[in-house]
């Protein structure tokens, strides 16, 4: 799955092609033709592997919409219809029709954790659902949980001592009226980017500002914070530093 940009178009539009990879010679099954120019990303397949969402360039930044494949159907996410605004590090649920993203909220000053139930194609069996509500911080990096039932996720805000705090934290989908949990708990540290790596157990990215360097980093889920086991040190060339200046 790819955008595609056909040459010459007499409109300027891409479109999203779907590859059957399972030949010998890879060949384009079929496109659908975009009636909105300026696509920005492929965000993914739905676990069940009927909507492809995307990504279009606004004036406000990225504002989702979802391809359903079957019937060609491009339709609008209800996050923009609701806020008008970008949204950013989506992730589909392992096995249903629900996409979590981090969008932008103006009415609570900062980014938020949302997630959106996909249903059919032309149907209003649709939902919203804010899941952290935290006005005055910032949650993304999203990322599910292989049984679907968590989503972590990153979360930068300032402490009482108007320290900025990067911490991951975790919140149980079957109980949005419990608080989340905090899994990392790092002054002079800043987390990013979890990935599961198993039920119990999340790797992520360290940033420490006083040493410059990054590192990779892995704990287990268990109560309040696991214990955290450091798998490597990020090489230098791995990532841009300004020290790499000419």
């Amino acid at each position: 799955m790819g955008i595609y940009y056909p040459e010459n178009h007499e409109h300027g539009s891409n479109r999203i092609s779907l590859f059957d990879v399972e030949r010998a010679d890879p060949v384009m099954a079929s496109t659908h033709e975009l009636e909105y120019s300026n696509i920005r990303e492929v965000l993914g397949w739905s676990g069940n592997g009927e909507i492809i969402a995307v990504s279009q360039y606004s004036e406000n930044g990225a504002i989702p919409y979802y391809l359903y494949v079957e019937e060609g159907v491009l339709e609008r996410s209800l996050f923009h219809a609701a806020f008008h605004n970008c949204v950013i590090d989506a992730d589909w649920a392992p096995e249903e029709q629900t996409i979590a993203f981090s969008g932008d909220n103006d009415m609570l000053d900062g980014w938020d954790v949302f997630l959106e139930t996909v249903a059919p194609a032309g149907s209003e069996e649709r939902s919203l659902t804010n899941v952290t509500n935290t006005p005055g911080a910032d949650e993304f990096n999203v990322a599910w949980s292989p049984d679907g039932s968590k989503i972590a996720y990153t979360k930068a805000s300032y402490d009482s001592a108007r320290n900025l705090r990067q911490e991951l934290h975790l919140i149980n989908l079957g109980d949005y009226s419990s608080l989340p949990i905090q899994l990392t708990d790092t002054l002079e540290e800043f987390e990013a980017n979890p990935l599961w790596i198993a039920e119990d157990r999340i790797a992520y990215l360290s940033w420490h500002p006083a040493q410059a360097t990054w590192t990779l980093k892995a704990q287990s889920i268990g109560g309040a914070a696991g214990e955290v086991e450091t798998i490597f040190e990020v090489p230098r060339g791995w990532y841009y530093h300004p020290s790499q200046k000419k």
